[in-house]
């Protein structure tokens, strides 16, 4: 499963919580591995609160 996260770093730890505490449990998934984190802006340039990442977490 993948979610779109913009915003800062400091923000992924929440919705990294979120995802392991509620939606997969609530779907019936389990993590299976690490998740991945595609960025999808330069983080040099991008503002802090326009930053957009893909977290990838692999599930069973």
């Amino acid at each position: 499963m993948q979610v779109m996260h913009v915003g800062s770093n400091a923000d992924l730890s929440a919705l990294l919580h979120q995802l392991y505490t509620q939606y997969l449990p609530k779907e019936g998934l389990e993590p299976l591995g690490v998740y991945h984190e595609i960025y999808l802006d330069d983080w040099s340039k991008a503002a802090s609160a326009r930053r957009r990442m893909i977290v990838r977490q692999p599930v069973r």
